[in-house]
């Protein structure tokens, strides 16, 4: 603990044999459709076994993964993960299903490493128009589940950098209470 805010800290063992993978998983029930994506501190006093960190978020039979890289020098800063910028593994039941928050480091070379998280919140929708990612639940290509992601994300970033909110959605979430007071949807799919 920090104050009054609990860490979760996890060891990073990458020696000779070692999973290339060192984390931890935490169940959670989340909805997260009306959130641009998670923020949360981080700190790391030495990432210099790690290749990168990612940020999993289990819904159904599907994953939303976020990468990210922090500075490494032992302080605490705030990591901002937006939701466009997540990839999709598997077949997410969608941003309302969320089961389980997974935090990983993935192995560069050998060595030793701790790293703490702490405060996880959902990010604020910023404005009511949806931009739906079109992914489908009957199993998509790669590369075209690949293109529904990149598009929905260049329309979602588009809309930011002219000021114009909008909140990044799943096809499985939409339903007549998330379409309540949308003056506009933007859906790719197939």
């Amino acid at each position: 603990m920090v104050g009054s805010v609990p860490i979760l800290r996890q060891t990073c063992d990458f020696g000779t044999g070692a999973s290339p993978r060192n984390g931890w998983d935490l169940p959670l029930r989340a909805d997260l459709r009306r959130s641009r994506g998670l923020q949360f501190h981080f700190r790391c006093a030495d990432t210099t076994p790690v290749s990168y960190f990612a940020v999993y978020l289990q819904s159904g039979n599907g994953w939303y993964r976020f990468e990210f890289t922090p500075r490494g020098n032992g302080r605490w800063e705030t990591i901002l993960l937006e939701k466009r910028d997540s990839q999709v593994e598997g077949t997410p039941a969608g941003w309302g299903r969320i089961e389980c928050l997974r935090v990983s480091a993935w192995r560069r070379s050998s060595g030793k490493t701790a790293f703490d998280c702490a405060a996880f919140t959902a990010r604020p929708a910023t404005g009511a128009i949806l931009v739906v990612r079109g992914l489908g639940n009957a199993g998509l290509p790669a590369a075209e589940t690949k293109a529904a992601v990149r598009h929905a994300a260049d329309i979602d970033r588009l809309l930011a950098d002219h000021g114009i909110g909008a909140t990044l959605v799943e096809e499985p979430d939409v339903d007549s209470a998330l379409l309540a007071g949308a003056p506009a949807r933007y859906l790719l799919s197939r």
